[in-house]
């Protein structure tokens, strides 16, 4: 699942992987993974399996 809607994701199982196939810049979003934070540091270790809840947060600038 990815922010809320059901995704069926058959890619490498790593969340950078995973987030590079979703054309997300990885170091411009905060990512939990099942309500827990993953820091960006852990992202290439932390391996996703089926079920897994996966929702990303982009920062934007403004004013």
């Amino acid at each position: 699942m990815e922010n809320g809607e059901a995704l069926d994701y058959g890619g490498d199982p790593s969340l950078a992987a995973f987030l590079k196939a979703r054309g997300v810049e990885s170091s411009r979003v905060a990512v939990l993974v099942n309500d827990d934070i993953v820091l960006q540091r852990q992202r290439e270790s932390k391996t996703l399996a089926e079920g897994d809840r996966v929702e990303y947060f982009v920062f934007a600038g403004g004013g």
